[in-house]
């Protein structure tokens, strides 16, 4: 494209890297003559659909975010249409072959929030099968999942960006085996929820931090006679941190541990993932709880009976599967639980409309229009159970109630 072309030569006459070799130059990348590559790309999401029982807004869009709020003569009980350009994506990139250097800048819009992030700004260093990475990019921490929706299954959103330094390296058996361990040093705080806005008596905020959250991703790919290699992995990740309340200083150390297995035979794929934090609860990709939707109950929280800070659990599990029946189509289905629970003398604390068990199943089917364009559909339903409203509860069938919802949406996406 026309347009296209003149933004990458603009581009690179930013990097310094001298003159534009048309010879190199190709659709969305070019070449300079210091012989870096500078590509542009992007993407356009257009989502519309139903949604029943999901919480405020767009279903497909807030469905997990905010869980099942289902009270009786609510709206929300309601189905609702609605039609969006969800989000777009510009990804700048630029490479160095002879170096052995990238660098990577992704500018989303998110149009829930209506604003600008800058999702991902790093370079990265490559040295023979090692490389570093510094700057921001994914959770070195995975929570692999099928479904298209733009908030996962509660549990399998992951935290965002976080700063980070990263080492990776891979290890060639032969074969077609290999393993490519991965360890990142990164922001600590990235994943805890420490801001509660129902009891703000017992707001837990934290204090300093010490060192780095250190997380590892270690898979083993293993060549099987069905096509592409199976995956199975561990990973884990653990960030001390010290917390504050009531102007007392409290050390803690929130962990996650986690693994699952990919087995792609012919056109079929199946994975089982799962993790289990002490601590990290962000990994749900929920807000903290409030009056008007249900939400993670914060990481830590003061508990005036025992006297203590106590700390929110999470257990999340999925078994998911897809199948390519032609080179353009998939299909895919799964079923993700998430189980929140706080360690405090075998009592569960939770502050009102907090969730305590979140269960999906999805089902989906992408077809592939053209090389750049796709179009999606895709059926959730979703049940919870969560802490009623008026107070705190330690437990009990009375201190809970259930809600489920379902959500229908067609997804388009657009990349160049």
């Amino acid at each position: 494209m026309k347009k296209s072309l003149i933004s990458l030569a603009v581009a690179a006459a930013m990097v310094g890297g001298g003159l534009i070799s048309a010879a190199t130059a190709s659709a969305g990348t070019i070449s300079t003559s210091g012989g870096t590559n500078v590509t542009l790309s992007g993407d356009i999401n257009y989502m519309m659909g139903w949604s029943s029982k999901l919480g405020k807004g767009l279903g497909f869009d807030n469905s997990f975010f905010n869980s099942n709020l289902a009270e009786k003569g609510s709206k929300l009980n309601k189905t609702a249409f609605a039609s969006t350009v969800n989000q777009g994506s510009v990804n700048l990139a630029f490479s160095n072959p002879k170096a052995r250097t990238s660098a990577n800048i992704l500018i989303k819009y998110d149009n829930g929030s209506k604003q600008f992030y800058l999702k991902s700004a790093y370079v990265k260093h490559a040295f023979n099968n090692t490389y570093i990475l510094l700057g921001q990019d994914d959770d070195v921490f995975q929570t692999p999942t099928f479904s298209m929706a733009v908030q996962s299954p509660v549990g399998a959103n992951g935290v965002g960006q976080p700063g980070l330094i990263e080492f990776g390296d891979s290890f060639n058996f032969g074969s077609g085996s290999s393993f490519a361990p991965v360890i990142g040093f990164e922001s600590n705080a990235s994943n805890m929820i420490l801001d509660n806005t129902q009891t703000a008596s017992s707001t837990v905020t934290l204090s300093r931090t010490v060192v780095p959250m250190v997380a590892a991703y270690l898979p083993l790919n293993i060549a099987t006679s069905f096509g592409s290699p199976a995956t199975v992995y561990i990973e884990g990740e653990i960030a001390p941190v010290k917390l504050a309340y009531n102007n007392n200083e409290y050390a803690k150390t929130p962990y996650s541990i986690g693994g699952g297995v990919s087995i792609p035979i012919s056109i079929f794929t199946v994975m089982a993932n799962g993790y289990h934090t002490k601590g990290l609860v962000g990994l749900a990709g929920l807000n903290p709880s409030g009056n008007e939707t249900i939400g993670t109950n914060v990481s830590y929280v003061y508990n005036p009976t025992k006297n203590k800070l106590i700390t929110e659990r999470l257990t999340w599990w999925n078994i998911e599967g897809s199948i390519s029946p032609t080179s353009n189509t998939t299909i895919a289905a799964g079923y993700d639980s998430a189980h929140f629970k706080h360690s405090s003398g075998g009592n569960n604390y939770f502050v009102p409309k907090a969730v305590k068990d979140a269960k999906t199943v999805f089902a989906n089917v992408s077809y592939n229009v053209t090389n750049n364009s796709t179009v999606s559909f895709e059926w959730d339903h979703i049940r919870s159970k969560y802490t009623i409203a008026g107070g705190i509860y330690y437990g009990g069938k009375n201190s809970f109630t259930t809600a489920s919802g379902n959500e229908l949406f067609m997804g388009y996406d657009y990349t160049f």
